[in-house]
């Protein structure tokens, strides 16, 4: 399926992955869905030509944004949840050709239509839309080489990035209108009437800096609200009392709950590594009712869920087909949500409150340590530019990049032996394992993606990234994963390798594209890799 693999990168433990099926979509998850991508394709052809005559309607947007995302993260839809969907999709698509074709008369000009049609029922239940979506998989399977599956799969994964940090920004009340719209040309390439790979490319690269852009615009939005993050201690332990859990990514959630509960003796925890790094931010750490990060494993969901006294608001931006094993104790304020979850509308967290002073609750407490997330910005920064600075000079022959974010992980295997072998004269900026050498610069927290961006910006303030000897290994595979391959070899780096870990991830077809159109690399030994990057 196109979509089978929608949900496949996490960056939780790769086993829980593996072993529990909650990173993927079944199949006929995938079959329903691909109708309702097919309804979307069809409406983002009229609604780009409607945007180009100034033409544009906020409530379908947002009722588009909502529906991608519930695919994005695999909603477990009842009968009559798609049917609605389907129904509304379809009035959708029917509205924006009528106005469409209004306009271009009104303009005298050429109506067009889309390169791509297919032949929709007039009413669909679950049972007949699996059925055709697997009848139209099986189909133009038969049709796509493997250049061409290789490039739709990389489409439906950046498509699914570009949907999840939409709604993230759509929450924080930022705009998201011109990355909506980049949205649309993403999946109006998909299934052309004739494949053109240089036509896919131009899309693919028109998008990456929309999208890196709206990524620094969220978190630059997050400072303003919540204050620069700071180096903070954040406690694992549980004490005796009711409580809840908040997972997923969505710090805005996080803030509404703590303030819902604040004078309700209920003690707030968080789940994730996104929400772990929430503590950083000086104005949600403030709250006396955020008492920790639940879990030793930052992102082990199922053992979490499974195993918390309280209730759980979830947001389904990182986490995905867990729910069916929890039901009965979760809420969510997703736009659309799975039977068995309660739905937060409107703010009101009261069903919420009640339900945590009904359960259980920690009976006793439990100490657990600590872990420090965030960091120091105007000494990380200030100590980034240094080493930026003699890379440029020449006073350090390469630079590495090991990791885009950090879990603060004692390095083993192949990374073990890399920090061993790496040469005195070329030094590594590692966020992802720990080292004690003196050429890697490590730091001794957990942090997410900000610090990263603040690294290529003070780069590219400096000099122009194509001109600087450097090598980046991405070690985990998230939902970014794919655009944050893209983007480094769009900004001009110089070799870019996948680990063993990330490749677990990526099917053959995306591989061979990224090799072969991006020549990205597969890791192979510590020896091999530093002499090619030398040489």
């Amino acid at each position: 399926m196109y979509f089978k693999n929608f949900t496949q990168f996490s960056c939780r433990d790769e086993s829980e992955c593996s072993i529990s099926g909650i990173c993927s979509a079944n199949s006929g998850f995938s079959s329903f869905q691909e109708i309702l991508i097919l309804y979307i394709k069809e409406i983002a052809f009229y609604l780009l030509k409607l945007k180009n005559f100034g033409i544009k309607n906020d409530v379908i947007r947002d009722d588009l944004l909502n529906i991608l995302f519930s695919i994005a993260t695999n909603v477990i839809y009842e009968n009559d949840d798609f049917t609605a969907i389907a129904c509304n999709l379809r009035k959708i698509k029917k509205q924006a050709k009528t106005v469409y074709e209004k306009a271009c008369l009104e303009r005298e000009l050429t109506i067009e239509k889309p390169s791509f049609y297919f032949k929709h029922a007039k009413n669909y239940t679950l049972v007949n839309a699996t059925m055709k979506g697997e009848k139209f998989f099986l189909k133009n399977i038969m049709n796509m080489n493997d250049t061409a599956r290789g490039f739709y799969d990389i489409l439906i994964f950046l498509s699914k990035s570009f949907v999840i940090k939409i709604i993230e920004m759509q929450r924080l009340g930022g705009d998201y209108d011109e990355a909506y719209y980049k949205l649309l040309t993403l999946l109006n390439v998909m299934f052309p009437a004739k494949f053109n790979s240089e036509n896919v490319q131009k899309t693919i690269s028109d998008s990456l800096e929309n999208f890196y852009q709206l990524s620094e615009d969220i978190f630059n939005l997050r400072e303003k609200k919540y204050g620069k993050p700071e180096l903070t201690s954040v406690s694992l332990s549980s004490r005796e009392g009711k409580a809840i859990m908040v997972a997923g990514k969505d710090i805005k959630k996080l803030e509404e709950v703590l303030q819902a509960a604040k004078n309700q003796n209920i003690d707030v925890y968080t789940q994730g590594l996104e929400l772990l790094c929430a503590h950083a931010y000086p104005k949600i750490k403030a709250y006396p009712n955020l008492y920790g990060h639940f879990g030793e494993n930052q992102e082990n969901c199922i053992n979490d869920f499974s195993v918390f006294p309280g209730v759980t608001l979830l947001s389904k931006d990182s986490l995905d087909c867990i729910e069916y094993l929890f039901r009965g104790r979760l809420f969510t304020i997703d736009p659309i949500a799975s039977k068995g979850i309660t739905k937060i509308e409107n703010k009101n967290y009261r069903k919420l409150i009640n339900d945590a002073n009904m359960a259980n609750g920690f009976k006793h407490c439990h100490k657990k340590g600590e872990l420090k997330v965030g960091f120091d910005e105007n000494s990380v920064i200030n100590d980034i530019e240094k080493i930026v600075d003699r890379l440029i000079n020449k006073d350090i022959k390469h630079l590495y990049i090991i990791g885009l974010r950090n879990y603060n992980k004692e390095p083993e295997g192949y990374f073990k032996d890399f920090f061993e072998i790496l040469p005195e004269d070329c030094y590594a900026i590692s966020f992802a394992y720990k080292s004690d050498k003196p050429n890697v610069y490590h730091l001794d927290s957990i942090f997410d993606y900000l610090l990263f961006h603040k690294l290529i910006n003070k780069m590219n303030e400096k000099t122009d990234i194509k001109n600087l000897n450097l090598s980046v290994f991405v070690t985990k595979a998230d939902k970014q994963v794919i655009y944050n391959l893209l983007y480094l070899k769009h900004l001009g780096v110089k070799n870019v390798y996948l680990s063993d870990l990330s490749l677990s991830f990526v099917s053959s077809y995306v591989f061979e594209i990224l090799e072969k159109y991006y020549d990205i690399k597969k890791i192979s030994t510590p020896e091999i890799d530093i002499e090619n990057t030398l040489n």
